[in-house]
């Protein structure tokens, strides 16, 4: 009983301040946010993305099927589309939109 005593104190004493001091300081890191956020907008002809240079819009149906994907090398983007009536899923980069088309 006395060794457990004594090693139960023993731990306590050597992690217990350097779990205090964790628990105080500011992290040392430092976390870059986007600047812009993705948009996806339903036009009239299609669709427009914005803020999305560089990236990849995927289109897939309800049941899951890509039908199309377009790269996106602008910061505004208009796509026409040729797509029948139905809903359908838009996703850029980590934004998915549903889009319905009469």
């Amino acid at each position: 009983m006395k060794k457990f005593i004594l090693i139960l104190f023993f731990t306590l004493v050597c992690f217990a301040p350097k779990a205090m001091a964790m628990g105080s300081s500011e992290p040392n890191f430092s976390v870059e946010e986007e600047v812009s956020a993705v948009s996806i907008i339903a036009t009239d002809q299609g669709v427009r993305v914005l803020n999305a240079n560089g990236a990849t819009l995927e289109i897939y149906n309800l049941v899951g099927v890509k039908i199309a994907s377009y790269r996106i090398d602008s910061t505004d983007k208009n796509i026409t589309l040729t797509l029948g009536k139905g809903c359908y899923l838009f996703k850029v980069r980590g934004v998915v939109r549903k889009i319905s088309i009469r």
